[in-house]
């Protein structure tokens, strides 16, 4: 049997000028520091639930090298796993499809829920092709989620889905645990979103609808 790979979630709340709002954002710790947890991020980190919404720090730091709407085009890291297998619903491996803005979700990063409750509610969720990853992460090792197959990882991910938020399944795509996606994508939620020819990475919790909607309009 495959041996569980636990790894500790650090909360970090990231604040940035895009269009003036502040986002939160779930970072996979490196393996030197997976023990102890960050020690820089503001004292009161933001826990929310499926039916709430996370309060981000009020910190602002001005994000480097902004070209569109704040956002920076995406590493040759992220650029790479456009190359990179996934699973579909029906087992087969294929590379991520291109057509739509990529959004990167943990089913148990409640910054992730927060994302897709207000996309949901502004009906945008269906304009991005989702990508489970971090099926084998938790933000506490106390709950190791069991992902020995793709119908685990399906079902985990649709029982994690927050209220008022449907996703079908076999309109998502799945990065087990262990592949090159799986690992490639480091902080939760991460979206890839094309603008003019270019992929640019948006991080995090955003809670204004007027971000999203220059973005996907």
């Amino acid at each position: 049997m495959k041996k569980q790979v636990m790894v500790t979630m650090t909360s970090v709340v990231v604040a940035a000028f895009c269009m003036g709002t502040t986002i939160g954002v779930l970072t996979r710790p490196t393996p030197s520091v997976m023990a102890t947890p960050s020690t820089t991020t503001t004292s009161t980190t933001p826990t929310p639930t499926p039916s709430t919404t996370p309060t981000p720090s009020t910190t602002s730091a001005t994000p480097t090298g902004p070209t569109w709407h704040g956002l920076s085009p995406a590493p040759a890291s992220y650029l790479a796993l456009l190359n990179d297998q996934v699973k579909n619903a029906h087992g087969q491996e294929v590379l991520i499809p291109q057509d739509k803005p990529i959004f990167f979700a943990a089913p148990w990063c409640p910054f992730c829920h927060a994302t897709e409750q207000i996309l949901m509610q502004h009906h945008w969720l269906q304009r991005f092709t989702i990508v489970g990853v971090a099926f084998e992460d938790a933000e506490s090792p106390a709950t190791p989620p069991p992902m020995h197959t793709l119908s685990d990882a399906i079902h985990y991910f649709q029982t994690k889905l927050p209220a008022g938020v449907s996703v079908a399944a076999d309109s998502m795509y799945y990065a087990m645990p262990g592949t090159a996606v799986d690992q490639g994508v480091a902080s939760y939620p991460t979206m890839m979103i094309r603008h003019a020819g270019t992929w640019y990475l948006q991080v995090g919790y955003n809670a204004s609808p007027s971000y999203w909607k220059a973005l996907l309009t």
